[in-house]
């Protein structure tokens, strides 16, 4: 079996950016690694709950224990370090 090459944080975070930018309906300019998740681009909680929805499909995360500390992450950048690493003990 060929194991699957170790995901960046700057990968996941472009990645990240691209899926927020879709579904909020921003340009991908417009958001940073490093803005604030509800205080710059106005994201409350249903909105966090459904984007964790998506983040864990999109990546493969289903069932991950790790569901409180994803939606707690205040910006992007944070939320794609939880995902690598996330993903490098499901290996």
């Amino acid at each position: 079996m060929v194991e699957a090459a170790p995901v960046g944080v700057g990968v996941v975070l472009e990645e990240l950016r691209e899926l927020y930018a879709v579904t909020l309906g921003y340009p991908v300019e417009a958001i940073t690694g490093e803005a604030d998740l509800e205080a710059d681009l106005g994201i409350d909680s249903l909105k966090r709950a459904e984007m964790l929805g998506k983040v864990t499909a999109h990546f493969g995360l289903h069932g991950s224990s790790d569901d409180v500390r994803f939606i707690a992450m205040p910006t992007l950048a944070e939320l794609a370090e939880l995902v690598v690493a996330t993903l490098s003990t499901a290996r």
